[in-house]
């Protein structure tokens, strides 16, 4: 233990918890856009309308499309009580025949993701200065302890800019005493002219703004020098500032300040209770001063929150826990209460503007946890910390508000009015507020006139965007619902159709189908006017639009093996993390899994030998009607069944038939008799070709061949391209050879290559990519439609001549002078000529021979209405000059990347040294010379393998997405976007059409994919494959021969018998039947002896008919899947296959992807009781994964929008996306950054309040959930006599406290859940006031297994009484047995079976394991057997390992013991932290090896790391536990889980949940590896500019004032800055870095990627 240990930490899961969000026109004028702050994550979207058609697919609807059944995830609507309903497949395919018509709703799709170094504590938007005067608003970022920083969107690199930094902590600002509760609020004046940063105590920083419309008075900067005023000053005088806002209307920035002169607690309450005062302060932002204006005395005490008032009314509102006031121009309106005790609360002086008007509403606000909206100006919609949602309306004369009308319209009843029926459809627009957005509409959005649009975040795991809207006035509800009946028409049916997932799926309330908030009564009271106000709440409609969901808050988690895990393979590849999420009965469920697991609808291995590639292939028949060849199904592309599978071997091929069942061809127009290279459809999905070494093959639907093109002898087809009507070849050679087909003659003829695709080795890799939906525009388009813009750049571009050279060394980050080249001249083809096809197609008779299929093809006219194949219109061109749509993306030998429009190949981009991998990829004019320093170019790149340029998910350009994987498994995914550059506007005058304004962006990701070793490991494998084929072969050849042998041995013998039986006069039947039973014994004996030790190995001889010197060509790694569980995706095959997923959001997602692992009969040992002779190399398993060789995508009923994968085993998997219709309700979300499915564990009408933690049972493979129900408090009597008289004499209800709502308590109970369906099977209720407090599985001893060890859950409970009544607890052990399930219900095979329980004095708050004996904290002491310890305080966490005992204590810190069984039991303290009184929340071991530290997580949201080192001189003989590290999570820390690997020597990796919802990894570290990456980690502090200005060393640091005397920072690694900026960064980033430590990028990727390694667990 005296040997340096190292750490490293990252986060493996980002926070989900939504904490602000704002609303501001971010990447361009006009635009309607949303930021959110999850934690230190900034998340952009884009508020779109969409245009949908239901049931159409293409038309940016997921949910239109047909999703896989997944009728298995899905309860009963009636026993979970859900209020959507449950969608089959049959429904939805049901519901695609009609076309009621076309509707538009708002969908927020995500722009982009930005991790900062810091907790985001506030953020607003600015509009000012150059991008002010555009319309585009910038974003004002406050960070603790007193920074801001301004970040603007660069649109020419998609990412953020940092324009200013301002920094204020300094030590003459910082207050004598550290305030725990900073704020760091920000308010950004209405006119945009200055911004305010609350800071330490009653300061602010204020930070002048050049407005808009003002000329810029400070150079560029849209700011001027910013200051600190002093509320505390003796002209200003405010202190104890509780909230300020900014108010309109004012010639000056002038603010309302809440605050307190004399500060307030419970003790003053019956004395002093109006101290709150509202002040109107006027800020003179040229002399830096501020002046009180106005002042409003008399508040109530527990006022928090104000809030500014529209216009015409004005003024501002302020929130108080029980009151609601209204102070227009220093004057104090009116104060309406909201409960009874609210009355007690308000002074003397105020009484007389008390409106009582709400006081049956019994409503308390919590300022932490309430948001608020106008949804007019005289109307507020507010969401409160219960869950419940009111709409208030300010009724008055003018600028003076009389009163206000308060009207639940959402949430439980206060009241609880049985006779009233509970209303249930308030659950989909419910949320506990974090922050609550509106949007600012602009003049191009569809929405209503009067609706307005509302973004609610919550941290709870939901957010929601609503839509308000309202009827006329006089229009009563149902009025108002018909009014808006035939604009929802569409979107109501879709909603039930397709569920709330889907885009444009809505869920809509009018406000009078909710509760009417309990005060009808109450407003009968207020006044004159009430009939003109009886029933205006009913006019709001709320309408849902979509949603995000989170994985947070944690409030508990566990790792469990995956019910679907099937794999044979070693690591712990099975397991899925499953947190506890949410709070009240909001809480549910959330397993989440690092890999995609695919539902395996089928898996087989295939006859013959091994299998290298797989393609399937969708055909359309077709009929001669009229002369006219049409298409023989009307239905869309997306509904055609495959049609062939086509499977390729070393050298042979295999046709099948697709569809239910797979058939092989024994004779089609395919070959068979050839490997094939590739196979793809053309001529609108009506014929396929077939590429092989040697030719080409054309088939039609019926699988007849139509032609054959045979290649020069001696060349061979390397690799192919396909895309209708395109054919492009490369041979052996290094040429390549372009095939088009033509329509008229339905043939594949020669095209034209230009000179630089005839050379040889001038190409690297090559893709199609048609521009389907027309995307792509030329900078000539671009400049005609943004005037505006191009002005502004020429203008900026003649200020500054070298801004070419600036920009591109921005975008590629270097600054060598090979980064730096720029060649002159710009690649241009003119007088390119327009090809001229017709329109016409024509197709083969499906009655008729090939003969006449030629004959009818070669007249054929324009396809009648309705006839028109898919494919075939997008791929002619018009005679008018349309220009073609069809490019190729060709990747040169000295890295460029070219788009080439077809047919002419016309280069239109061209951007230099693609393979570097940059975060942009920007076109440049000219094309790219060799590099100044090949050697070390040859060093730091590695070989791209292939490219791909696909349309995902989406019509738009930011749709179009290019993939690119390296040789070494790296995959980048780029996004395009709309660009045009400088250089490009210079020549404005010269530009033609062909020159595209386009850019492509990186898109980050997680998955880290590097195996430079992989294409060695396949040639060598696929070796082996043939070699163990060979050889089994051949046994199978012996054994056939000599079973032939056997069986012709056998009828001789048994005729030779029949002869001897008819010439005998006296048959013995019973001597015959025995001899006939020895001449078979004889059989078996004789084939035993052949097929025993005797036989020759035969699988020396493998080389005979195999060279394996012969270079194998690698397999095509992408595969595009149009439709996979109602999304777009491309599968990328190879060592760690992985889906580059684009779903609802729009946002591509890459998720790695799993399947199970299944032999073929060829790699199996030769017996069962042997492996001697088992290949793990042939058979792929080398790795704890199974690499993927191939994938295409497969359809048909029995398995809807799949794909088919082939394993590097030889196995053929037909796989399907198990995606729900509702991923809230139980489906899976794929859309998140990893996938998850939401379990709702209970709604507030099922009764389950909260969620308090969860324990997976391993032997069984289900889950402990500890669930509370809500029930009432009764005041328990110690007296049983006394209790018996009350009873008698009055009833239960009666007996508790009459006036005020009762208070409702958790009931606890552990219900157990199934793995498979998730629904609970079994529960086990305990008493009334008793809580679970602590839940875990333990390894306990046991007789009842060999091991003397058996897993049981135990559950720890207390009870809580009151402070007179002494608490006790209780301690249960369960154990969860096999039964007899239900009929019908195979997952009810398990129960809780209590074992033994015991009752102890004292509440019990933690449990353990010690050497099979169960560890009891009660209180400050631990028990053990007879063996006790006192900890003084309260011990939060135990934790044993093998003989040692890890004690967590709330208040005195870490205790590390020892346990003695032998002799006298007894427990020894072998050291403790004296360092100071640490509050520990959670603890647990770290182990790697030999090696030990201590984890532990304090209150503030911080990793300790200690060390028990007894030989050092500083622990004082290990008395005193050394400090090894510190790093902050910046969020408390709810669970540790620590998981061991099934090897005793595999590296152990903590996983730390926080309340956020991320979670981290921690692990431990050589000395030399963490020396290397620690030098790499410093090089990217120092080389790479972070965001906002952020110091990455200091985010992790502890505060100041909670750090230890002696705090190491050189022992922890902080990955999350190494991981996504060195692994995930360009080539030449790492280059440098490497070569400026001493060492070489591959040494350190992978260092990288075995630390990674087991991370990747589920």
């Amino acid at each position: 233990m005296s040997e340096p240990m190292f750490t490293y930490c990252r986060e493996i899961l980002p926070a989900s918890s939504v904490d602000r969000s704002v609303s501001l026109s971010f990447t361009g004028a006009g635009k309607t856009e949303l930021v959110l702050a999850r934690g230190n994550v900034l998340e952009l979207y884009e508020v779109e309308f969409v245009k949908r058609r239901q049931g159409q697919y293409g038309s940016n609807d997921e949910s239109s499309r047909d999703v896989p059944s997944d009728e298995y995830m899905h309860r009963s609507a009636k026993a979970e009580e859900f209020d959507f309903p449950m969608i089959t497949g049959g429904a939805r395919r049901g519901g695609r025949g009609g076309d009621p018509g076309d509707s538009k709703v708002p969908q927020l799709h995500l722009v982009g993701q930005w991790s900062l170094n810091g907790a985001i504590k506030d953020m607003k938007a600015v509009r000012c200065g150059t991008r002010g005067r555009r319309g585009i608003d910038s974003l004002l970022l406050s960070f603790s302890e007193a920074k801001m920083s301004l970040v603007s969107f660069e649109a020419s690199t998609q990412t953020l800019v940092t324009e200013s930094i301002h920094y204020y902590e300094h030590e003459t600002l910082k207050p004598k005493s550290f305030n725990d509760h900073q704020t760091c609020d920000l308010r950004v004046d209405p006119a945009g002219r200055c911004a305010l940063l609350r800071i330490y105590e009653d300061q602010v920083a204020v930070l002048p703004l050049i407005a808009p419309d003002e000329p810029s008075r400070n150079g560029t900067k849209p700011y001027m020098d910013s200051y600190v005023i002093n509320l505390r000053a003796a002209d200003i005088e405010i202190h104890n500032v509780r909230d300020f806002v900014f108010l309109n209307g004012y010639l000056e920035p002038t603010l309302a300040v809440l605050h307190e002169r004399q500060v307030m607690w419970a003790g003053m309450a019956e004395k002093r209770r109006d101290t709150c005062v509202v002040s109107m302060v006027s800020l003179d932002l040229g002399r830096r001063v501020m002046s009180v204006i106005q002042t409003a005395n008399g508040l109530p005490y527990d006022s928090h929150t104000i809030v500014p008032v529209p216009q015409p009314i004005g003024g501002v509102v302020v929130m108080a826990a029980c009151s609601i006031s209204h102070i227009s121009n220093g004057t104090l309106t009116c104060i309406s209460v909201l409960s009874k005790l609210a009355c007690y609360g308000i002074g003397v002086q105020m009484r007389d503007f008390i409106d009582r008007t709400n006081m049956e509403l019994e409503m308390v606000l919590d300022p932490s946890r309430c948001g608020l909206a106008f949804v007019r100006a005289d109307t507020l919609a507010l969401w409160t910390h219960m869950g419940q949602v009111f709409l208030v309306r300010l009724v008055g004369d003018g600028r003076r508000v009389e009163r206000m009308v308060v009207k639940q319209i959402a949430g439980i009843d206060f009241r609880k009015d049985e006779q009233r029926p509970q209303e249930h459809s308030w659950d989909i627009f419910n949320v506990l507020p974090s922050s609550v957005t509106e949007f600012h509409m602009g003049s191009d959005d569809t929405a209503e006139d009067d609706a307005q649009l509302v973004f609610v975040g919550g941290r709870d795991g939901r957010s929601v965007l609503l839509e308000i809207s309202e009827a006329a006035a006089g229009s009563s509800g149902a009025t108002a619902a018909a009014k808006s009946a035939s604009k929802n028409e569409v979107d109501d049916i879709d909603a039930m159709l397709y569920g709330d997932q889907g885009m444009g799926a809505q869920h809509t309330l009018s406000a009078s189908a909710g509760a009417d908030g309990g005060n009808s009564d109450g407003n009968g009271r207020a006044g004159d006017g009430q009939d003109a106000l009886e029933g205006w709440h009913r006019r709001f409609k709320f309408t849902v639009h979509d949603e995000i969901l989170g994985t947070g808050p944690i409030v508990g988690m566990d790792v469990g093996a995956s019910a679907l895990a099937t794999s044979r393979s070693t690591g712990d590849e099975g397991l899925e993390l499953v947190t506890c999420a949410g709070s009240e009965w909001r809480g549910s469920l959330r397993v989440q899994q690092r890999h995609v697991r695919p539902d395996v609808v089928a898996s087989f291995d295939l006859p013959g030998a091994p299998v290298r590639r797989v393609w399937t292939v969708r055909c359309r028949k077709e009929y001669n009607i009229g002369g006219v060849m049409q298409a023989a199904d009307d239905e869309s592309l997306e509904d055609v069944a495959d049609t062939f599978m086509v499977l390729s071997r070393d050298s042979s091929s295999a046709v099948f038939r697709a569809g239910d069942e797979l058939s092989e061809l024994e004779r089609s127009g395919f070959c068979t008799t050839a490997a094939t290279v590739d196979v793809q459809e053309i001529l609108g999905h009506t014929r396929v070709v077939q590429v092989l070494a040697d030719s080409v093959r054309v088939v039609n639907a019926q699988g007849r061949e139509t032609q054959t093109i045979k290649l020069d002898v001696g060349v061979t087809v390397t690799s192919a391209q396909i895309s209708d009507p395109y054919v492009l070849l490369k041979t052996s050679d290094g040429r390549f050879q372009l095939f088009e087909a033509n329509t008229s003659t339905r043939k594949l003829a020669p095209a034209a290559l230009p000179a630089t695709l005839s050379g040889i080795e001038e190409v690297v890799a090559t893709a199609f990519f048609e521009d389907t939906f027309g995307v792509l525009t030329s900078t000539k388009e671009w400049i005609e439609r943004n005037p505006e813009q191009y002005a502004e750049l020429l203008d900026e571009s003649s200020r500054t001549k070298s801004g070419d050279d600036a920009e591109l060394d921005y975008l590629y980050t270097d600054r060598t002078a090979e980064g730096k080249r720029r060649a002159g001249g710009k690649r241009r083809q003119d007088g390119a000529r327009k090809r001229q096809r017709g329109a016409g197609a024509s197709y083969d008779d499906l009655y008729e021979d090939e003969e006449s299929n030629d004959s009818d093809a070669a007249s054929t006219g324009e396809p009648a209405d309705g006839g028109e194949i898919a494919g075939a219109g997008r791929q002619e061109v018009e005679r008018s000059g349309a220009e073609s749509r069809m490019y190729l993306a060709v990747v040169w030998q000295g890295g460029d990347l070219s788009l080439l429009r077809l047919p002419q190949l016309d280069e239109v981009w061209r951007t230099p040294r693609f393979d570097y991998m940059a975060e942009v990829l920007a076109p440049v004019t000219g094309g790219s010379g060799e590099p100044d320093d090949a050697a070390g170019f040859q060093q730091a790149t590695r070989r791209l393998d292939q490219l791909g340029v696909v349309q995902l998910g989406g019509r738009d350009l930011r749709n179009t997405h290019l993939v690119a994987v390296t040789t070494a498994g790296e995959v980048a995914v780029y996004r395009a976007f709309e660009h045009c550059a400088r250089d490009a506007l210079d020549q404005a005058q010269q530009v033609t059409d062909d020159q595209l304004a386009l850019r492509f962006v990186r898109v980050p990701h997680s998955v880290l994919a590097y195996e430079p070793d992989y294409e060695a490991e396949v040639r060598k494998a696929q070796r082996r494959q043939a070699r163990a084929f060979d050889a089994w072969s051949k046994r199978e050849k012996v054994r056939l021969e000599r079973l032939a042998l056997a069986e012709r041995l056998a009828r001789e013998r048994a005729r030779e018998r029949q002869r001897r039986e008819e010439n005998d006069t006296v048959a013995d039947w019973g001597e015959s039947d025995d001899d006939n039973d020895d001449e078979h014994l004889v059989v078996e004996a004789e084939l035993d002896m052949d097929m025993g030790e005797d036989e020759p190995d035969l699988s020396d001889e493998f080389d005979i008919d195999y060279d394996p010197s012969t270079p194998l060509v690698s397999a095509p790694k992408l595969a595009v899947l149009e439709n996979i569980g109602g999304s777009a995706a491309v599968f990328v095959a190879g060592a760690r296959p992985m889906l580059v997923l684009v779903g609802r959001k729009q946002h591509a997602r890459v998720h790695p992807v799993r399947l199970p692992v299944r032999l073929p009969q060829t790699l199996l040992p030769r017996s069962a009781g042997t492996a001697a002779d088992f290949d793990a190399v042939a058979a792929g398993l080398l790795a704890p994964h199974q690499p993927v060789v191939s994938v295409a995508r497969f359809h048909s009923s029995q398995c809807p929008h799949g794909f088919i994968a082939l394993t590097q085993a030889g196995t053929l998997v037909v796989c399907a996306l198990a995606v729900s219709a509702q991923a809230a309700r139980g489906g899976i979300e794929y859309d998140s950054a990893w996938p998850v499915r939401t379990i709702p564990v209970g709604t507030a009408h099922s009764g389950i309040s909260t969620l308090g933690g969860v324990a997976f049972h391993a032997p069984s493979g289900s889950y402990a959930v500890a669930a509370a129900d809500v029930t009432p408090f009764y005041i328990k009597e110690p007296d049983p006599e006394l209790a018996a008289r009350l009873r008698q004499a009055l009833d239960p209800q009666q007996a508790l406290i009459p006036e005020h709502k009762r208070p409702e308590i958790p009931h606890h109970g552990p219900p157990r859940r199934c793995p498979v369906t998730w629904e609970t099977v079994d529960t086990h209720a305990f008493e009334d006031n008793e809580h679970i407090t602590c839940m875990k599985t333990l390894e306990l001893e046991s007789r009842q297994t060999a091991g003397g060890r058996r897993a049981f859950l135990c559950v720890a409970t207390a009870f809580v009484l009151g402070e007179d009544v002494s608490s006790r607890g209780k301690v249960y052990i369960f154990d969860i047995i096999e039964v007899v399930p239900l009929p019908g219900r195979p997952q009810t095979s398990r129960k809780l079976k209590l074992v033994c329980q015991d009752e102890v004095r004292g509440a019990i708050t933690a449990l353990g394991e010690l050497r099979g004996h169960l560890a009891v904290a009660v209180g400050s002491k631990m028990y053990v057997r007879v063996a006790f310890l006192d900890c003084q305080t309260w011990v939060r966490s135990l934790v044993g390992m093998k003989g040692f005992l890890l004690i967590a204590d709330m208040i005195n810190s870490l205790w590390f013991a020892g346990f003695q069984e032998e002799g006298p039991t007894k427990v020894q303290v072998l050291g403790r932290d004296f360092s100071n009184k640490l509050p520990v929340e959670a603890a647990d071991f770290l182990v790697r090896g030999h090696q030990m530290q201590l984890l532990a997580a304090d209150a503030y949201g911080q990793l300790h790391f200690f060390l028990y080192a007894p030989h050092d001189v500083h622990s004082f003989k290990g008395q005193k536990l050394l400090r090894r590290g510190e790093f902050n999570l910046h969020s408390r820390v709810s669970a540790i889980k620590r998981l061991v690997g099934r090897s005793a020597d595999a590296q152990q990796v903590c996983l730390v949940a926080t309340a956020a919802g991320s979670v981290m990894a921690v692990s431990m570290l050589d000395e030399r590896t963490f020396k290397r990456m620690h030098r790499m980690n410093t090089q990217l502090v120092h080389g790479v500019v972070p965001l906002a200005g952020l110091n990455p060393r200091e985010y992790r640091a502890v505060p100041l004032h909670l750090r230890q005397y002696h705090s190491p920072r050189r022992t922890v690694l902080d990955a999350n800055l190494l991981v996504p900026m060195f692994a995930h960064g360009s080539v030449l980033r790492q280059r440098e870095t490497a070569q400026r430590v001493g060492t070489t990028a591959d040494r350190v990727l992978r260092d990288i990627v075995s630390v990674e390694q087991c991370f990747a667990f589920t």
